[in-house]
């Protein structure tokens, strides 16, 4: 009886827990059960001005490609990501003659928490039918993140400093870890009818430990980072 209590306590707590953390992604109720039959994704050509954040690890770490190298790497991958993370059986990107007209909105992920995004004012007119979606990304950035490793006692490593022996100290030797993230504001719209599917910010990372190829690392970061778009979406695999 006791650990029936417990688990119902444990439980109701989780609940608590949950319904009280602060959510990084919205997904529109009119969707949630949906069954979309052929649908198609079309991508913008995504800006890469601030695409690189924290270049100044690039030598530390012996990385030499440059940050229309690394864009041109997420763009390639980015495609096949998502063919493997969602149920979209066509993905393009997108062009028009005439750029369609957008407007600001404010988005509410939370009670707490909001965030701008330019948006079509009206459903964009293409030279597709059917089911058209498309995935809008801002603030798109990779980043390169250097945190200190701690080490115990007896893992540690030192250093000596000083002229004579009265003089001798020890220092402790800095150990670090490397991550790469990627983040973004994103927005997946209905072309048809102008709602919106699913809106957040998603971020993912990914622990570098060289002389791994980098390239490995950005593929899985990207890989994740697809996933969890789609996640609790129609288009969820």
């Amino acid at each position: 009886m006791k650990r029936s209590i417990i688990y119902f306590v444990f439980g109701w707590l989780l609940i608590i827990l949950a319904s009280c953390a602060p959510q990084s992604r919205f997904i529109n109720p009119e969707y949630s059960n949906k069954i979309i039959n052929h649908p198609l994704l079309l991508l913008p050509q995504f800006e890469n001005s601030d695409f690189i954040k924290n270049e100044n690890l690039f030598n530390e770490l012996n990385i030499y490609y440059t940050r229309e190298e690394y864009y041109a790497y997420f763009i390639s991958n980015f495609e096949k990501s998502i063919k493997d993370q969602s149920t979209f059986e066509k993905i393009q990107y997108m062009s028009y003659e005439t750029t369609p007209h957008y407007e600001t909105r404010i988005l509410d992920l939370n009670k707490k928490e909001k965030f701008t995004f330019d948006l079509p004012s009206q459903p964009i007119k293409l030279n597709v039918s059917g089911s058209v979606f498309i995935l809008f990304l801002e603030d798109l950035v990779l980043s390169f993140v250097k945190k200190t490793k701690e080490a115990t006692t007896s893992t540690r490593t030192y250093t000596a400093s000083g002229v004579t022996e009265k003089d001798v100290k020890l220092d402790a030797i800095k150990e670090y870890k490397y991550y790469i993230t990627l983040e973004s504001k994103y927005v997946l719209y209905d072309n048809r009818t102008g709602y919106l599917v699913s809106y957040g910010t998603v971020t993912n990372l990914e622990r570098f430990i060289p002389p791994t190829p980098i390239e490995d690392s950005i593929r899985r970061l990207i890989k994740d980072f697809a996933g969890n778009i789609f996640k609790q979406t129609p288009f969820e695999k």
